[in-house]
Order: C-alpha cells, then sequence, then structure tokens
C-alpha cells in the first residue's frame, strides 16, 4: 500500500513502469476520431475488468447505434466475447500470443501421432502419455 496515496493501485505489468498508478481506461468513437468515455481506476485493475462496465455506459449516455468494435489483446476473454455476442454486437479482438519459456518449445511445435497417441517434439523425442494426476501407473 502506498504511503502517499493509499487509493493508488501496484501496477506490475510486462514493459510498463512497477509501482503505485492511476490507469485511464478511455472509450473512442473511431469513427468520429474522439474520446467518448474516460473511467480512471487504480494501477492494478485489469483494463478488461470494467470493459463491459464502460460500454454499456456509453451505450445508455449516447444510445448511438453500435456495430462492431476494436480491442486489443488484453481484452480477450471468454466473459467479454460472450457479452459481446449477446449484445449483437461485432468484436475484433487482437489474439494474445502468450511467451513461452526460453530453451522450450511452444505447443504448436509439437505433432500429434494419432497411430500411436503421442506427441513429437521439435527435437525428434516421442513423448507418450504417463499420468494426469501425477500418481504413475
Amino acid at each position: 500500500m502506498s504511503r502517499t496515496d493509499p487509493d493508488a493501485g501496484y501496477m506490475y505489468r510486462d514493459q510498463k513502469p512497477e509501482g503505485f498508478f492511476w490507469l485511464a481506461h478511455r472509450t473512442v468513437d473511431a469513427k468520429h476520431n474522439f474520446i467518448v468515455d474516460v473511467h480512471v481506476t487504480p494501477g492494478n485493475v485489469s483494463d478488461s475488468t470494467v470493459y463491459l462496465n464502460r460500454l454499456d455506459h456509453v451505450l445508455e449516455r449516447f444510445h448511438f447505434p453500435l456495430e462492431a468494435v476494436a480491442l486489443d489483446a488484453g481484452y480477450f476473454t471468454t466473459g467479454i466475447a460472450k457479452a459481446l455476442v449477446e449484445r449483437g454486437i461485432f468484436g475484433v479482438i487482437a489474439r494474445r500470443r502468450f511467451g513461452g519459456k526460453k530453451g522450450m518449445f511452444r505447443k504448436t511445435r509439437y505433432t500429434y501421432l494419432p497411430e500411436e497417441d503421442a506427441y513429437l517434439c521439435p527435437a525428434r523425442q516421442r513423448l507418450t502419455y504417463q499420468t494426469t494426476d501425477r500418481h504413475y501407473k
């Protein structure tokens, strides 16, 4: 907790400064190129957490038709996708690219071998099923 601003939130994100901050969540009408809403939260509040409430606020406040929204990868959640479909809004959301651990292969680089019920890793090693619950047979 910050001693100088106890309501600020501690933010720790990749490629962002670390510390106590506030965030301004902006909603932009890209068709007309102006900001229609700004909502301020402590720095530890995720953009995706407040998005749907802000979207509903803008729709109720301005009553303009909304056909589509474009969102960055931080909004790529099941809840947001479902809510957009329920509201009849076409969502264009950037795909998250989760980074792997250094020196490890990404899941997409493995090949499933159905005839063996095994996977082949990029180093040409076969990986067979061992256990799901960590209790070996």
